[in-house]
């Protein structure tokens, strides 16, 4: 039985999908008895256990699943078989297909993750990202579309303290780490396709 939260009886269909509002029947982590919280499909959305919890106009659909310590708030989307644990916060991105966000990593402002990629640790992803295929973007690596999109596909891996910004595409078999700064132009996009082992470098475009 779910002594964790229950359906409030509200429900809106979108595309197809129909979500269920849900509300807390405890206290646990933030979250008191009768806060209302956001969206699911079915039960099998959302952990019983933990303090896993989706809030505000937040959705989950389909086979994906939010677990352990997890948040998903705003307006934040997550659908298709992702999974969404650990103590991640995810809020007003879209995170769909097999993708996984776990540990403390963070997503948000406008940011897509999907295909087999996995984003964890301290990562912070914001402010504009496509992240796809089987890219892992992990140890306190952050990415921020800075008022352009940062898209990393393949099999791109980001790591360390690495930092991407601006309009920019990366794409190859390739693992970044260390302190690397990688800056596109704001009018860009600028095009990266990298190969090997890139640590501590100082990558920045420039507009011509």
């Amino acid at each position: 039985m779910n002594e964790k939260y229950e359906f409030t009886g509200k429900k809106v269909e979108d595309q197809g999908v129909v979500y269920k509002q849900i509300r807390a029947l405890k206290d646990f982590g933030g979250i008191h008895a009768g806060d209302l919280g956001g969206w699911i499909e079915k039960e099998s959305n959302l952990s019983a256990n933990g303090n896993a919890w989706v809030a505000e106009k937040a959705r989950v659909s389909g086979n994906a699943y939010v677990s352990e310590n997890a948040l998903v708030e705003g307006e934040a989307d997550i659908s298709g078989n992702a999974k969404i644990s650990g103590s991640a916060v995810v809020c007003d991105s879209h995170i769909f297909e097999r993708a996984m966000v776990f540990g403390n990593a963070y997503v948000g402002e406008s940011v897509l993750v999907y295909g087999n990629s996995k984003i964890y640790e301290g990562a912070k992803l914001e402010g504009g990202a496509d992240i796809g295929d089987n890219v892992e973007i992990f140890g306190n690596a952050k990415i921020n579309g800075d008022g352009g999109v940062v898209c990393i596909d393949d099999s791109v891996k980001i790591k360390g303290n690495t930092m991407v910004s601006g309009d920019i595409e990366i794409s190859g078999e390739c693992e970044i780490s260390g302190d690397t700064i990688i800056k596109g132009v704001p009018c860009g996009p600028s095009r990266l396709i990298l190969g090997g082992e890139i640590e501590s470098a100082n990558i920045v475009f420039s507009a011509t």
